[in-house]
């Protein structure tokens, strides 16, 4: 059961960089549309997924491509 429930978490992982870069952006938007901009917490949770996502997009390209 922990092996399934491992393999499907990898298999997840693979696929979680575009979406994590997704949020963190639409994070950095509603921020700003809703003008809450004036706190810094939104703002540095926004970036952190967006370089989290693409730390992740770039890790899993260069595990699936050989170069």
């Amino acid at each position: 059961m922990r092996r399934q429930n491992s393999n499907m978490i990898k298999k997840a992982a693979h696929y979680m960089g575009l979406p994590i870069i997704y949020i963190g952006v639409i994070i950095l938007l509603v921020t700003h549309l809703l003008d809450i901009g004036k706190h810094n917490l939104p703002h540095l949770i926004g970036l952190a997924l967006i370089i989290i996502g693409i730390i992740g997009y770039i890790v899993n390209d260069k595990c699936q491509n050989n170069y």
